[in-house]
């Protein structure tokens, strides 16, 4: 089933992003110059209305912004269920922080195929439709995923070595082949809770919502 969001809900979840943002400000006033700076250049981005992904988890408008919230209040239940004490500031910067490397990446697009039923089969006789959709667009910073939310958060304000693994190690294997890269995110979460976490809240999120 197709999802998509009210302008309204897009806006309630804009609101709440930049609140709890805000707080992180608070909570680090050190660290409040480049979070105000980071919301300012946010508004010249496609953030709050962007999908998260082409035809997986939040591929409607709106879905990236959605997805960052949902992964942060995960990450609040396990710290919460498992009473870990992750610091409040690290939880809100990792989880609302961790896929800004999807800003102004994907278009929308018409392509056309047949027309399926709610199981994903092509319904008899065949009936060909056009739809708009999302797709990949042309990377102006060709770093890789994690790697790239890193570097553009750090145009902004630094991340600790415990932040910054945590937002590299978020996908686990999911982005590379090579064992050996493997093996760093297994090192990684052996010593780094808070990379273990964001890893189980936002897996929790892309596949079961």
């Amino acid at each position: 089933m197709e999802t998509t969001l009210t302008k309204e809900i897009m806006n309630q979840n804009k609101e709440r992003f930049i609140s709890l943002l805000q707080k992180a400000g608070e909570l680090e006033p050190k660290k409040k110059p480049g979070i105000d700076r980071l919301l300012n250049w946010l508004e010249g981005t496609d953030f709050y209305y962007a999908p998260a992904s082409t035809k997986y988890h939040g591929n409607y408008e709106g879905g990236l912004c959605e997805h960052s919230i949902k992964v942060y209040d995960n990450l609040c239940t396990l710290n919460t269920a498992f009473n870990e004490d992750m610091k409040e500031y690290d939880i809100i910067i990792c989880a609302l922080l961790h896929d800004l490397c999807k800003i102004d990446f994907y278009k929308k697009v018409v392509k056309g195929a047949y027309k399926k039923d709610e199981n994903g089969a092509t319904i008899q006789p065949k009936v060909w439709e056009e739809k708009e959709v999302y797709d990949y667009g042309e990377e102006k910073t060709i770093l890789g995923h994690s790697p790239k939310s890193i570097f553009i958060i750090q145009h902004f304000f630094l991340l600790s070595d415990e932040q910054a693994e945590a937002i590299y190690a978020h996908m686990g294997g999911m982005e590379c082949s090579d064992q050996m890269e493997k093996n760093t995110y297994s090192k990684i979460y052996n010593k780094n809770k808070l990379a273990f976490y964001l890893h189980l809240a936002d897996y929790k999120q892309a596949y079961y919502g």
